[in-house]
């Protein structure tokens, strides 16, 4: 009976983290493209008042929890205050310059929980539940798991600024 109330306690902090996130990402077509687009790092705002750090590196799709096929691109910014962190980011295919889609996600401890987006049809998002972490040496691992489809990673580099 405990574990059964521990599973579900679970649960329902990631069903509350994907409303939460869900809310502040769709908060309205316009003010949401104007609110991801400055995260990209080249834009001329700089990092956000929020961000501790920045990131950079690739994401493709993961095969047994080991990366199989890198796809493209990734970077943004986060923020960490002991086990609890945010992470906003940008990302697009390899021919792309511009990033195409979005990152937005909570972090606690190993876990991570938020969505991911689309800048050419704002309504496009799905809900993804994620594990890993960063390392003192810089570098980053995550394995995303969509509600619906295949298993992505997305690792890099990070640094704190």
């Amino acid at each position: 009976m405990r574990k059964t109330i521990i599973i579900i306690g679970i649960c329902v902090l990631l069903f509350s983290t994907n409303v939460l996130t869900a809310k502040n990402i769709n908060a309205g077509q316009t003010n949401k493209i104007t609110e991801i687009k400055y995260i990209n790092k080249y834009s001329i705002n700089g990092p956000p008042d929020w961000a501790t750090g920045e990131f950079n590196g690739t994401w493709g799709l993961s095969a047994l929890g080991l990366p199989a096929l890198e796809l493209g691109w990734i970077e943004g910014y986060f923020s960490v205050l002991g086990i609890f962190g945010r992470i906003e980011g940008d990302f697009a295919e390899w021919k792309n310059n511009e990033p195409t889609a979005y990152l937005s996600c909570f972090v606690i401890g190993y876990f991570m929980t938020g969505a991911i987006g689309d800048y050419i049809n704002p309504t496009n998002s799905t809900y993804f539940v994620g594990l890993g972490s960063p390392n003192e040496n810089g570098e980053f691992y995550y394995r995303i798991n969509l509600i619906v489809g295949p298993s992505w990673y997305m690792m890099g580099t990070w640094r704190e600024i």
